[in-house]
């Protein structure tokens, strides 16, 4: 086979996977936007505050007496701890 026909035939099979490619990377952004799609995150937004549950364990949560003492201790804004009091109040820690 000549040089020039294997040099075409590559460059045709080149051009089958860009198209591939393109077509592959269009796809992807479609299914994108459409799981970003505002009213989409609205329904999981929505959907969230309809959670119902018989228990929910939550363990190893530290304990802090204060939101001063959990900042100190190292834990940041949206943080879970407890008050280790009676009743043993969870908080979250907040700016």
């Amino acid at each position: 086979m000549a040089e020039n026909e294997l040099e075409a035939r590559l460059n045709k099979e080149i051009v089958k996977l860009q198209a591939q490619i393109n077509s592959l990377n269009a796809y992807v952004q479609r299914i994108h936007r459409q799981i970003t799609h505002p009213s989409i995150m609205a329904k999981i937004k929505a959907g969230l505050g309809n959670i119902v549950g018989t228990t929910l364990r939550l363990t190893s949560i530290p304990i802090y007496a204060s939101n001063a003492a959990a900042i100190a201790g190292g834990l940041t804004v949206g943080d879970v701890y407890r008050s280790g009091a009676d009743p043993d109040v969870l908080r979250i820690v907040h700016a």
